[in-house]
Parts: structure tokens; C-alpha cells; sequence
């Protein structure tokens, strides 16, 4: 039960940072959960979903969205999602798990050693 709470909060709390808490999710339903990969990465953008619809409602009344732009990323990133998903079926979830890790622990490096850009 603590476990639980403890990858809620920090989840949430990553989330909140706009770092994203899916990859906790992630973290957390593969290895406390005995999840495979490519299930957890399922619930992840399933639970992504009404996140994303409400984040979409928020920044298109404070018109935050240049609509131009969005139909370029609808463009090349449908596609993007879908040739991911068909990769991912025939890297298999074993494989699949240690490349998460990978780009983690790339991602975490990189946060770590950039130079500030502010």
C-alpha cells in the first residue's frame, strides 16, 4: 500500500513539474506490478489520454496553441505512434523494457549535465 502511494506521489509530483509521470507509471506497474512492458506503456496512454484532453481544454482558453502548428505534429506524429506500436510488437517486451531504461537513464544524464538555457 505505501508502494502505491509513493509512486502516486511521485507521479503526480513529476507531472505537475511538466516532466511527465507516466515513466513512474511505467516504472512502477513493470516492476512492482509484474506488468510487461508494452501493458504498462498501454496504460500509461490510456491514463495519458483525459490528462491531455484537460490540458488541451486549459491551454486553448488561455491561447497558448498556435492551431497551425498543431497540424503538423497531428501529421508526423500519428504516424509516429503507429510505426512505434508496430515496432514494439516485434521488439518484444523483454528488449523493450531494457531500451525504457535506456532512454531513462539517457534523458536523466542529459537533464543533469546540460547547460542552462534560460
Amino acid at each position: 500500500m505505501i508502494i502505491r502511494f509513493i509512486a502516486a506521489l511521485l507521479s503526480g509530483i513529476a507531472g505537475a513539474l511538466g516532466i511527465g509521470g507516466g515513466g513512474i507509471l511505467i516504472i512502477y506497474l513493470a516492476a512492482i506490478c509484474n506488468m510487461n512492458q508494452l501493458q504498462a506503456q498501454g496504460i500509461n496512454l490510456l491514463f495519458f489520454l483525459p490528462c491531455g484532453i484537460i490540458a488541451l481544454i486549459m491551454h486553448t482558453f488561455s491561447h497558448r496553441i498556435k492551431w497551425k502548428s498543431v497540424i503538423w505534429f497531428v501529421l508526423g506524429g500519428v504516424p509516429g505512434a503507429l510505426l512505434g506500436v508496430w515496432c514494439a510488437g516485434f521488439i518484444g517486451t523483454q528488449w523493450l523494457g531494457k531500451i525504457f531504461a535506456l532512454l531513462l537513464l539517457f534523458l536523466g544524464l542529459k537533464s543533469i549535465f546540460a547547460k542552462n538555457q534560460t
